[in-house]
């Protein structure tokens, strides 16, 4: 009998630490098109100036340092970064890092900066069809990640951004207009299928 209990239990202990390691939330760096970091497809905007917003999520402690870069499509041509720590050495695109001498709550949705941007596109038509604004690693020293507030590098994992995604209507219409697309169609009085 008390080997049997011995078995459950330890059969419970490893239960309860795969639901604790399938809960942990690995933290993410994502591009965002609006400052509330809801939107991560949109359609072109049409030519000119823009501003995509860069977020961390899901570090669960205070963060005290970031790095990354951004890999950004034709449809975008970068001008400059804003919003950013007083310690910052180099740009999205060729890979930056950023120190924050007052740790940033990484317990909630945090923006790391923001990227002043011109709209190249007029239009979503190729070649702006699915360009993807990819969060990568540093090409200077091939990290992306965060510093805790023991200064300890942690990893993250980059996510993509769509400008004009195949999914995205293009056109305006009308909710009768896309009911019509899949309701049969009378002719003469006949149903068709």
């Amino acid at each position: 009998m008390c080997k049997q209990s011995r078995a459950v239990g330890l059969a419970l202990a490893i239960v309860a630490l795969a639901a604790v390691g399938a809960s942990a939330q690995n933290p993410v760096f994502a591009v965002y098109f609006d400052p509330s970091f809801t939107l991560r497809e949109t359609n072109c905007p049409g030519a000119g100036p823009g501003v995509l917003y860069v977020a961390g999520v899901g570090f669960n402690s205070l963060v005290t340092g970031v790095e990354f870069a951004l890999s950004l499509p034709p449809a975008i041509t970068w001008v400059a970064d804003v919003n950013t720590p007083a310690v910052t050495i180099g740009t999205t695109p060729t890979g930056i890092a950023m120190g924050y001498t007052t740790p940033l709550n990484g317990y909630s949705t945090v923006e790391l900066c923001r990227v002043e941007v011109l709209w190249a596109c007029a239009s979503c038509a190729a070649p702006y069809l699915d360009n993807e604004i990819i969060v990568i690693p540093s090409p200077r020293t091939g990290f992306l990640g965060w510093t805790d507030t023991s200064f300890t590098e942690r990893p993250a994992a980059g996510l993509v951004s769509l400008v004009c995604p195949a999914g995205v209507a293009i056109e305006l219409t009308t909710w009768g207009r896309v009911k019509a697309l899949f309701s049969p169609s009378v002719e003469g009085g006949e149903t068709h299928e």
